[in-house]
């Protein structure tokens, strides 16, 4: 017996593939001071969007320099220059710590529901 299959032309998959909702959703921005006689930071974003962190450094040490969020796996520098970013692709809902590699620095990430 033959079963008939709809056909999916190549502009409908073209297409279809271009009205990705992912692309649409803008990143979550919060900005974190980072370095000097700050206390710890907490950050707070909502679960299932795109984060971006932007790390205001307040001395320029070397112990600012370096941002390790253990969690998620990062590991990364964030430059001598005062402001600059990184972008995290959506987290699950839970906290995750982050802090400079010798620990002097450090906050927390929390993702809500």
């Amino acid at each position: 017996m033959h079963v008939a299959r709809p056909i999916n032309p190549w502009w409908r998959r073209l297409l279809d593939g271009l009205r990705s909702t992912d692309r649409d959703v803008r990143p979550q921005v919060r900005v974190v001071r980072w370095g000097g006689d700050m206390e710890a930071s907490r950050v707070v974003v909502k679960a299932h969007r795109p984060i971006r962190l932007v790390f205001e450094r307040l001395d320029a040490t070397a112990a600012a320099e370096f941002l390790t969020i253990p969690a998620l796996g990062w590991v990364t520098t964030l430059g001598w220059m005062p402001r600059s970013c990184i972008d995290i692709a959506p987290c699950p809902v839970g906290s995750y710590a982050f802090s400079s590699l010798d620990g002097a620095l450090h906050g927390c990430l929390v993702v809500e529901p």
